[in-house]
């Protein structure tokens, strides 16, 4: 039988993006769909038939975010009833609502809309005041709205109990599935001794902290692959430093190059839901500078797979341990258990389970 995988929308080169294609890949007769999707990034999967969007260009309306809903809620609607369904992320589940008629439903939340959970100031800071009135307006319904929706799904999993917990605290039960990754092609072949960052430049990822910690340690190379709404601004501060080079969004191929032949992997996003790049660097036996919440305690489980940070974060203690893996020699014996630690993460289990649900 037929499945299709709804997911929000493709804006960037994500980790639930990456999911979402791996599992239309995996499944047979599975199509991938969206309310938009950048075409700069995701060209080939739109020229291809594999991802099919409607054209919703919801940044560039007034209230995005209502203009996502709205579309989820009334507009978006099944071409045929003969189908799995598979409906991923905070707005695309809101289609539940109406309940289409089909043979299984099945919900996977990447990440947790943490616009319900700020405080008017820290709205205020984001959106402005009106922004602000709006957002605390809506929230309430917004959760009422999500909590009917997936009562009418069959089966519903978060990727973390990180995400678990916070789905738990708004009325939403589901159960830990771990997402699948991709880790083929991910093995150390040498440590060329410079530092990686895979996080998109924005304000939740710390990006700019980690770009000031290496702008002070000029004998050590940082690379940055990703972009985002800070990309402009941060490469005009920091691409005069020549120990930090920006790439912007690599292919797949040219990303895993990045993580075999580096020395570490730095990821300190605030509150990651589970996070792709720490397990994909261990697969190439590479460790890990984290930051101790959210996802990252559910990987980065030792001190042999990497260190996490306590919070608050401070530049001090960051350029302290990046001066300190960086004077190390990466052992065969560590970098054999990174790898053996990020398989646990590998897709096979997490399509097995999907199979059995929906097949």
């Amino acid at each position: 039988m037929k499945t299709i995988l709804l997911f929000d929308h493709f804006v960037a080169l994500g980790g639930a993006e990456k999911v979402s294609l791996q599992i239309t890949w995996a499944l047979p007769d599975c199509s991938l769909e969206t309310a938009w999707a950048d075409s700069e990034l995701f060209g080939a999967e739109l020229k291809s038939g594999e991802l099919k969007h409607y054209g919703l260009a919801f940044f560039r309306h007034w209230f995005p975010t209502l203009s996502l809903c709205w579309f989820y809620l009334f507009r978006y609607v099944l071409a045929s009833r003969q189908v799995n369904l598979i409906v991923s992320g905070v707005f695309a589940p809101l289609v539940l609502l109406r309940r289409p008629k089909v043979a299984n439903t099945l919900v996977y939340f990447h990440t947790f809309p943490s616009f319900v959970n700020l405080s008017v100031a820290q709205l205020r800071a984001k959106h402005g005041w009106l922004g602000a009135l709006v957002f605390r307006g809506c929230s309430p319904m917004y959760c009422y709205l999500l909590r009917r929706s997936v009562q009418k799904a069959k089966w519903v999993f978060a990727n973390s109990r990180s995400v678990q917990k916070r789905f738990k605290d708004i009325g939403i039960e589901t159960q830990v599935l771990y997402p699948p990754m991709d880790l083929t092609g991910l093995q150390h072949h040498q440590d060329k001794g410079y530092f990686l960052s895979t996080a998109r430049l924005e304000p939740n990822k710390r990006v700019e902290l980690l770009l000031e910690a290496f702008a002070g340690l000029e004998d050590i190379q940082l690379h940055l692959v990703g972009g985002g709404s800070l990309e402009q601004e941060l490469e005009a501060r920091f691409g005069h430093y020549a120990n930090i080079k920006f790439f912007g969004w690599m292919a797949p191929e040219q990303l895993k190059t990045q993580y075999n032949d580096c020395k570490a992997l730095i990821y300190i996003p605030e509150n990651e839901y589970f996070g792709l790049a720490p397990v994909e660097a261990m697969a190439a036996g590479k460790p890990v500078i984290g930051v101790a919440e959210g996802g990252l305690l559910e990987t980065i489980t030792d001190t042999r797979l990497g260190v996490l940070l306590s919070i608050p974060l401070d530049l001090a203690t960051l350029r302290q341990n990046i001066l300190q893996l960086h004077q190390e020699t990466l052992s065969d014996l560590d970098i054999s258990y990174r790898h053996q630690q990020a398989m646990r993460f590998s897709d096979p289990y997490f399509m097995d389970q999907l199979r059995r649900y929906l097949l």
